[in-house]
């Protein structure tokens, strides 16, 4: 009986060992949880203080550059161009400034080109307007700008087809109205 006794008590012994182990491997797990969950608020405070710095830079207009994105725009390939550029080694014309003053510049030598093929349209169609009148440049001048508005309207010479049979019906109705 004394064994048993003994045995018994020892069991109990264990069983409160055991008890105690399982409450210490519980309050240790409790602890690292709570551990776990401070290190969670305090990743979610610095990802809170990202997010607003983020947010400030993108509302002072920075631009946001993703994997993959560039910030400069990008241009079209132009074999010409991009030949010149090897040859010479000048990159200059990627400029804002410089492609201003290159627009410039084309529309400038365009605006010549336009007003000296204007001119010269203009002067055609006067050489030709008196050489079908026998050089009487005043006279059919006056007609011309009463009955027709001028030709300094005048953009091309097909329109002055239609000015000679209004000038010629004009001039034959002021002859037989002429007294002879």
């Amino acid at each position: 009986m004394e064994r048993l006794d003994e045995r018994i008590k020892a069991r109990k012994k264990n069983l409160q060992e055991r008890r105690q182990e399982r409450e210490e491997e519980e309050k240790e797990k409790a602890e690292e949880a709570e551990r776990e969950k401070a290190r969670e608020i305090e990743r979610i405070k610095e990802l809170r203080i990202r997010k607003t710095e983020l947010e400030k830079t993108l509302a002072e207009g920075q631009k946001l550059i993703y994997k993959q994105a560039y910030s400069r725009p990008l241009y079209k390939y132009n074999a010409h161009l991009n030949g010149m550029t090897d040859t010479t080694g000048d990159y200059s014309f990627l400029q804002k400034g410089v492609k201003a003053e290159m627009k410039k510049q084309i529309v400038s030598k365009l605006l010549e080109k336009v007003t000296a093929l204007e001119g010269k349209v203009q002067e055609d169609v006067h050489t030709h307007l008196y050489s079908a009148r026998g050089g009487q440049g005043e006279d059919i001048s006056d007609n011309v700008s009463q009955y027709t508005g001028g030709l300094g309207r005048m953009t091309s010479v097909s329109s002055a087809g239609g000015l000679y049979g209004g000038l010629r019906k004009r001039l034959r109705k002021l002859q037989s109205k002429a007294p002879k």
